[in-house]
């Protein structure tokens, strides 16, 4: 699944934009207001209508406080009205079809309207009904700023890593506003006591997820499930390990994203194996990508999510200079000019460095 363009109508603060984005990675700056995290909840929303045809799973919908409002004073009255109908309209390649979809609110009390996405879930429901062995499904995934830290809450029938479970609980609780490492650990243990059982090592799944997270986290030479500890645990130079908890917020943050990601790929598409992080595609939205992370980090997190994940598009939000210098032949959409997709590249000089920052970053100008 890839979506290469985004129409919105009477969305959040938008009266009525159109988004392209990059097929690999695209990173939206702006100032405060300017509705960066309006274009991740709409692609949430578009994205998120494949889920529709997955049996079991919901899709999020446009709801009351998405619905654009205008100021209007009458008197001495100030009132603030709804313009409905809100839209989110998505084109793109979804199982290696061409497609356009919508989803529709058309009033308050109303509930989103998906009549226009039909093609889609047409789509959709056929690969589910083939379901073969080979069959490989898109990962859709969000991290919002909360991500990773509160775990969502408890039900009767919690998200569990035993027993023989459907591959398409790989989306659950994707799309939610947070994301349990809980299920992480566990799976995680799983895992490698199923390579002590077998006597064949860790499996190729396992192996993918750890170096995912190896190579998404700086300084980091191996992950293991350190059963002394009861947790993951990271090795590091001269021999140091440490147990999820105490590594540092970005280094956590990072290990928790890449592990996530590829759990989910592994999990999606167990025919591929250790393979899967690098042979799913998929959306994967992010919102604050630099949240945590050292000035060094931010330089390296773009390269090394798309050398891990190299199928998948990334969408992501940031307030990072460190990342838009970064993107190297990827997109930027700057929301407090035209919004309009561009292709960055490497700067050559020090001067191309400075001017790219000031046309990303305008209040950079005339700092030192």
């Amino acid at each position: 699944m890839r979506i290469d363009r985004l129409t919105i109508r009477n969305f959040k603060n938008f009266e009525e934009e159109s988004f392209g984005f990059h097929r690999r990675f695209t990173v939206l700056v702006g100032d405060n207001g300017t509705g960066k995290t309006a274009v991740l909840d709409a692609l949430c929303i578009g994205a998120g209508a494949y889920l529709l045809g997955i049996p079991g799973m919901s899709a999020p919908s446009i709801k009351r406080e998405h619905v654009r409002r205008v100021t209007r004073r009458d008197g001495e009255l100030t009132t603030f009205e709804p313009m409905a109908p809100s839209v989110v309209r998505c084109e793109g390649n979804v199982h290696h079809t061409e497609l356009c979809w919508q989803c529709e609110l058309t009033s308050l009390r109303g509930r989103t309207k998906r009549v226009d996405a039909r093609e889609l879930l047409h789509c959709v429901a056929g690969q589910v009904h083939q379901n073969g062995s080979d069959t490989t499904f898109p990962l859709i995934v969000s991290y919002g700023t909360g991500r990773l830290w509160i775990g969502p809450r408890k039900t009767k029938q919690p998200r569990s890593p035993l027993g023989r479970l459907s591959r398409f609980e790989a989306y659950r609780g994707s799309l939610g506003p947070a994301t349990s490492s809980d299920f992480l650990r566990r799976w995680i243990k799983k895992m490698a006591l199923i390579g002590f059982q077998t006597d064949q090592g860790p499996p190729s799944s396992l192996l993918a997820v750890y170096s995912a997270v190896v190579g998404c986290v700086e300084g980091a030479e191996e992950a293991v499930y350190d059963f002394d500890l009861d947790d993951i645990a990271l090795g590091f130079e001269a021999g140091e390990r440490y147990p999820f908890d105490f590594l540092s917020d970005g280094q956590r943050s990072m290990a928790a994203l890449a592990a996530d990601i590829a759990l989910r790929c592994v999990q999606l598409n167990p025919h591929l194996k250790g393979e899967a992080p690098k042979e799913t595609g998929g959306v994967v939205l992010i919102d604050e990508l630099d949240l945590h992370l050292h000035p060094n980090r931010q330089r390296e997190i773009v390269g090394n999510l798309t050398s891990h994940f190299p199928k998948l598009q990334f969408v992501a939000t940031t307030r990072s200079p460190f990342i838009v210098q970064s993107l190297d032949g990827l997109g930027l959409i700057n929301l407090s000019d035209k919004g309009v997709l561009e292709e960055r590249k490497e700067p050559s000089s020090v001067e191309d460095m400075c001017q790219s920052l000031v046309s990303a970053f305008p209040g950079t100008q005339g700092m030192t």
